[in-house]
Formats: structure tokens, C-alpha cells, sequence
């Protein structure tokens, strides 16, 4: 009988060692965001002229994560794949979105609105900005930023060189 309590107190305190570790001030001591999503992107879902949205940077785990969380609240499809879904974009495809920001390409794929996760690419700041200008929303987090309409006299990002035919089946 006596071996039943020091079994049960070896677990207690077992268990009261693990609460330590991983809680803090009764709260995890571990990373979380905030649930809140600002009203600026809450109210993108009355926006009838939007067709698809962008959040970048596209290679986060943790952006695919809040972006499908925010997605709750702009009710707005979204361009790119996430943890839980498969993409029907291609990856080559968003990395050419991500890195040009073409507004040809932008149009072409449905983007009307591009969402930066600020506090996993602050660097992307800057550039984003340069090709789409003044953010129509920002703050700590995010900066969201309306896609302008492309002009028709831009020209192709990349002239590919015609193949003769007897070259082709080499």
C-alpha cells in the first residue's frame, strides 16, 4: 500500500513540475497572437469590387496560418495554399506575385488587395510600398494595400526566345 503513495506523489509531483515548465503566471510560455482582427480588415467583406487577396510573405507558416484566420472576417478568397488546404496556385506562380508585384499579374490572378504580415516581413515593408504605394490601413501588424489598375502599355516581364521545331525535339 505504501508503494501506491509514493507512486502518487512521484506523479504529483511529475505533473506540477510539467505545469512549470510550460505555464507561466497562469498563462503558456509559449508564442500567441492576438485573436483580434483590426475593424480596417473586418470591413474588406463590404467591399464588393474585391476579388481575391494576397498576404505575403507567401512561404510562412505562421502568415498561412493568421491569413486563414483573418479570412474569417474579410470573408474574401484568398491566393495561395495553407497548412490545412492544398493551393491551386502554382508555387513558382506566388513567388513571381511576391517578388515582382506586377500589376498585370496581380490582375490576372484575381488580386485586388495584398495583406503584409509586417511582424514576419519587415523588410517587405518598403517594397510593397514602392508598387502599390500609400497602404489603405496599417498598423503593428499588418499594412493593407489596395491594388492599382494596370496600365496597358506595360510591358511583358520576360521575352522567351522562340525554339525551332528541330531544335524542340532534341
Amino acid at each position: 500500500r505504501w508503494m501506491q503513495y509514493v507512486l502518487s506523489a512521484g506523479l504529483l509531483v511529475v505533473i506540477y513540475a510539467d505545469y512549470h515548465l510550460f505555464w507561466q503566471d497562469g498563462f503558456p510560455a509559449i508564442a500567441t497572437v492576438t485573436g483580434d482582427v483590426p475593424s480596417a480588415i473586418a470591413d474588406l467583406r463590404d467591399d464588393v469590387t474585391i476579388r481575391a487577396i494576397l498576404n505575403v510573405p507567401i512561404n510562412h507558416n505562421l502568415v498561412a496560418k493568421e491569413a486563414m484566420f483573418i479570412q474569417t472576417a474579410h470573408h474574401k478568397p484568398i491566393i495561395g495554399g495553407h497548412v490545412t488546404r492544398e493551393t491551386p496556385v502554382s508555387q513558382a506562380k506566388l513567388n513571381l506575385l511576391q517578388s515582382t508585384l506586377d500589376l498585370n499579374l496581380l490582375d490576372e490572378a484575381g488580386v485586388d488587395v495584398v495583406i503584409l504580415h509586417k511582424d514576419d516581413a519587415p523588410d517587405l515593408l518598403e517594397f510593397v510600398a514602392a508598387h502599390l504605394g500609400s497602404p489603405r490601413y496599417e498598423d503593428e501588424r499588418f499594412a493593407v494595400f489596395d491594388v492599382p489598375s494596370p496600365s496597358t502599355t506595360t510591358a511583358p516581364l520576360v521575352a522567351l526566345p522562340v525554339i525551332a521545331d528541330e531544335q524542340a525535339t532534341l
